[in-house]
């Protein structure tokens, strides 16, 4: 069994409007991050803040379990994290990714999970998203004694090697959002 946490709490202020409510495709950023989740794990948590209407209406409550981060405006993705994983049955592993990340297909999903927690999807050795913690992981997120995010966690993590560099994009101003979609239309 299999969870994924999706964050979706922040306010998109580099972006000027909802990450995840981007267009991609036929979906939204979000339901395209939903979507790929569920074809390989048997939750997915979406904790939600500053849009939490406009991104509910669009998922499928009863396939997706919310969570509101009511302190979006002054914390930090940790947090998100924390009340996602709080969710979570506790020996359960969890895939991790912020909505601002291109969602990943099936066949680095599977090989992220089949290398186990904690693992990282990388690209030339440069680690990306999502990530994939485990219960050890969970418990230091859940007690607070993470510093410097949950990149401090997956330190010593597994390297998955990824079939797209796209796992290392960080879409967060219409620039780098743009640049994202040109390179997707030029491999079609």
């Amino acid at each position: 069994m299999i969870a994924a946490v999706v964050l979706a709490a922040g306010a998109s202020s580099r972006m000027g409007s909802p990450k995840a409510l981007l267009r991609l495709g036929e979906k939204t950023l979000i339901e395209a991050h939903v979507a790929s989740l569920l074809s390989v794990c048997h939750e997915v948590v979406v904790v939600v803040g500053a849009y939490r209407r406009e991104i509910v209406e669009l998922l499928d409550i009863d396939r997706v379990r919310i969570v509101v981060n009511e302190e979006w405006a002054t914390s930090d993705a940790l947090e998100s994290l924390r009340l996602g994983v709080e969710v979570i049955e506790r020996k359960t592993p969890v895939v991790v990714t912020p909505v601002d990340a291109p969602p990943v297909g099936l066949i680095d999903l599977r090989a992220l999970i089949e290398s186990g927690p904690p693992s990282v999807l990388s690209w030339d050795g440069c680690g990306g998203h999502p990530v994939i913690i485990g219960s050890l992981e969970v418990e230091h997120i859940l007690r607070g004694g993470v510093v410097g995010g949950l990149r401090s966690l997956l330190l010593g993590a597994k390297h998955v090697p990824a079939i797209t560099p796209d796992i290392l994009c960080n879409l967060n101003t219409p620039e780098l959002w743009k640049g994202y979609l040109s390179k997707l239309s030029s491999r079609k």
